[in-house]
C-alpha cells in the first residue's frame, strides 16, 4: 500500500510511504524499513503534497500525488498532479 505520511504541524506537506501486509487477511502491516520513499520537492511555494495513487498501463506502473503551489501549478498530467512511471512488474 502507498500512503501519505505526515509530520506534526505540516499535514499539508506529506511524504509518500509504503507498507506491506503481514497476513492474508490484511489486518497487520509493516512499514517500509527505509522510511518514506518520496519527499516533497524543495520548493518554497509548494503548499501541499499528498494523497498518492497508482495505476497500471501496459508494461508500466504509474504513480501520482496531489500537489500545488500558492502561485499556481500545472503539469503534463493535470493541474495539481505529479506523476512518475516504473517498468517494474
Amino acid at each position: 500500500m502507498i500512503y501519505t505520511s505526515v509530520l506534526d504541524g505540516r499535514l499539508d506537506l506529506g511524504r509518500i510511504a509504503l507498507a506491506r501486509p503481514l497476513d492474508d487477511e490484511l489486518v497487520a502491516w509493516a512499514k517500509h524499513a527505509g522510511g518514506p520513499v518520496l519527499e516533497p520537492p524543495h520548493d518554497p511555494n509548494l503548499t501541499h503534497f499528498r494523497d498518492p495513487f497508482v495505476w497500471r498501463r501496459p508494461g508500466a506502473w504509474q504513480t501520482g500525488q496531489r500537489m500545488g503551489q500558492a502561485c499556481g501549478f500545472s503539469s503534463p498530467v493535470a493541474p495539481g498532479i505529479w506523476a512518475g512511471t516504473s517498468s517494474a512488474s
